[in-house]
């Protein structure tokens, strides 16, 4: 196959003339093998934040507390503390801006960037358990983490942390580092008595160019066209976002290979932006991007059996990156496409 062929002759190439540990996951691999340069090798961050009241012309609420996070004096992210979701303006440290680009109202059509969830989506229990936040800068402003806890209790108990760390990275620029957890003592189940699978990751990219056909109202803001994922049978395989494609095509709800990603590209200056799978203990990954919003879920499946203290528990490690314009071109020459009548 041309993808298995093609990366293994880059590393073929880069392994003969330097050595190195080798990465151990896809995205970290194929950054490595297609050279990309260290473009941010001399930023130096300083990471803040604070609660700023952003006010809006239009929408259910006029006026939305937002926790901002800055490096510096210029902006890099905004955190909806009620909607537990993340809206990254930037993952490029030369991209930061002075002012947050918001429009007359918040919503997922209005992102400011790319927006990502903080908190675990399982039935009932999407913001319904008790919730406390801790964020913290370290390093002296090298890092920024933020750690989410939600706990349920009543006809079913558990508790659920998403630890999320801020860095800046060579090479690809800012880059979340995450780790999660879940445990429930009662599961959800189908009609089948099957467990339902909790939702780790909802992520969207701003407006993609589907937007010109759902007659978006900001044409600045179309790019991320397609979504590509590195599939658990070891194959990049991908299609273009649009009603017809995205979860009714032959890819819904796939398998997402240990260690693999899911791509949205190519994306302003053809960078992409990524979620790496990085570790998910015995349980599958899987992946179902939405054919309205073009928004990624990505699930983990919980164990068939209990630990010793009654609960199902799963564990997952993430990163959350942009993906450089040299990564982006392979993923677009060597990815199997399905067009679903789009071109």
């Amino acid at each position: 196959m041309r993808f298995q062929t093609s990366l293994a002759l880059a590393f073929s190439t880069i392994l003969a003339a330097t050595t190195f540990a080798q990465p151990v996951d896809e995205a970290a691999k194929l950054v490595t093998a297609t050279a990309a340069p260290a473009r941010f090798a001399d930023h130096k961050p300083k990471f803040s934040f604070a609660t700023e009241t952003i006010d809006f012309k239009a929408g259910d609420k006029k006026s939305i507390d937002f926790i901002m996070i800055k490096d510096g004096d210029k902006y890099v992210a905004a955190l909806h503390p009620g909607m537990n979701q993340l809206d990254m303006i930037t993952f490029n440290p030369t991209k930061t801006v002075e002012k947050p680009p918001f429009k007359d109202y918040y919503a997922w059509g209005t992102l400011l960037g790319v927006r990502i969830t903080t908190a675990a989506w399982y039935p009932e229990m999407w913001a319904s358990g008790k919730v406390s936040r801790d964020i913290t800068v370290g390093d002296n402003g090298a890092t920024l983490r933020l750690k989410t806890t939600q706990t349920w209790t009543g006809e079913r108990n558990g508790d659920s942390t998403f630890d999320m760390t801020l860095r800046c990275d060579p090479v690809l620029g800012y880059v979340w580092d995450i780790t999660t957890d879940l445990a429930i003592d009662k599961p959800f189940t189908n009609p089948k008595g099957e467990f339902l699978t909790p939702e780790f990751f909802n992520w969207q990219v701003r407006v993609t160019k589907m937007g010109r056909r759902n007659n978006q109202p900001w044409p600045e803001s179309w790019d991320h066209e397609r979504t590509v994922f590195h599939r658990s049978d070891d194959k990049l395989v991908g299609f273009f976002m649009n009603p017809e494609a995205n979860d009714r095509g032959p890819f819904k709800r796939t398998d997402v290979k240990e260690g693999g990603y899911v791509a949205k590209l190519p994306g302003p200056e053809g960078w992409g932006v990524a979620l790496a799978h990085l570790e998910k203990g015995a349980s599958a990954a899987r992946n179902n991007t939405c054919n309205m919003w073009a928004d990624s879920h990505n699930y983990l499946k919980l164990p068939k059996s209990p630990d010793a203290d009654g609960k199902y528990r799963i564990a997952g490690k993430w990163r959350f990156q942009a993906l450089p314009p040299e990564t982006v071109k392979f993923n677009l020459d060597n990815a199997q496409w399905d067009r679903m009548g789009v071109k």
